[in-house]
């Protein structure tokens, strides 16, 4: 009962974080009718609000797992000490970089197959999953996130939204919006929570000889 009543206390809790005022604001280019997102990228970024959303699950399950870096967030095998972001045309988007062996690698995205949608100044990326999808909730620090989740009758969805975008001074962007949706006992609930994260632009790498002495 005291499980039931501290989820229902939280069924309508929400905090959107604004945008950070001390942030330089976000640009408008695009390519068609997506923001230009290409450049070439820090890593390792810094956040506003970020605690609030964490929950150290896995991305794809539509839980955060609460990195700042920038290759997690698209799932990179090895850690790349820089990413670059290209942009062939209005359909793809395409992270690539150096993995520790220094071998190149890349992730590809199409809109079209759905990996993610255009909207106003950002190209957002949208993973859900139940929340039963995370793994091993019922031991150890996850076993109240179990008995909580044991409540639920049905439609208890976790979304996790990453909407990307690039600011006035280059850097990426990123608004991270976590919504939890579903029904506690017959009373539905509905919560949702932000941060944002920021990645800094990096120069473009020097020019090798051959390109300095190319015609």
């Amino acid at each position: 009962m005291f499980a039931a009543s501290l989820l229902a206390a939280c069924a309508g809790q929400s905090e959107l974080k604004p945008f950070p005022d001390d942030w330089s604001p976000l640009a408008t280019h695009s390519i068609a009718e997506c923001p230009n997102l290409q450049g070439r990228y820090q890593v390792l970024g810094s956040d506003v609000g970020l605690r609030d959303v964490c929950t150290r699950g896995a991305a794809d399950a539509g839980y955060w797992n609460c990195s700042l870096r920038l290759d997690e967030q698209f799932r990179f095998d090895d850690p790349l000490p820089v990413i670059t972001i290209a942009q062939p045309d209005a359909d793809a988007l395409v992270f690539a970089g150096l993995n520790i062996q220094g071998t190149p690698v890349e992730k590809r995205f199409s809109r079209s197959a759905g990996d993610f949608r255009c909207a106003g100044n950002h190209v957002i990326f949208t993973a859900r999953g139940s929340f039963f999808s995370d793994e091993n909730t019922s031991t150890g620090d996850g076993a109240l996130a179990t008995a909580g989740g044991l409540l639920l009758l049905r439609d208890g969805v976790r979304t996790l939204e990453r909407a990307l975008s690039v600011s006035t001074d280059e850097a990426l962007v990123m608004n991270l919006t976590v919504t939890n949706t579903g029904v506690l006992f017959p009373i539905p609930f509905n919560a949702a929570f932000s941060a944002w994260i920021r990645w800094p632009s990096l120069p473009a790498p020097p020019a090798t000889v051959s390109e300095r002495t190319a015609p």
